[in-house]
């Protein structure tokens, strides 16, 4: 997450995205410290982000094995 974020930062090469490198990584810590282990997966699933085998797609309302 710092990776991504100190890239992004260089690409667009302004000051004010110095401080991001380091709030994001913070915030996204904290917000992920009180959920279940697999939590990030799952929403990257649920906004179609990451695919994962063997299982319906998420808009899917009705699965039949």
């Amino acid at each position: 997450m710092i990776i991504v974020c100190y890239t992004l930062a260089m690409i667009i090469d302004s000051w004010y995205a110095a401080p991001f490198v380091i709030l994001l990584p913070y915030l996204f810590r904290t917000a992920k410290a009180d959920k279940p282990r697999g939590y990030v997966r799952h929403i990257l699933y649920a906004y179609g982000l990451q695919s994962m085998r063997r299982y319906p797609s998420p808009q899917k309302r009705v699965f039949f094995e």
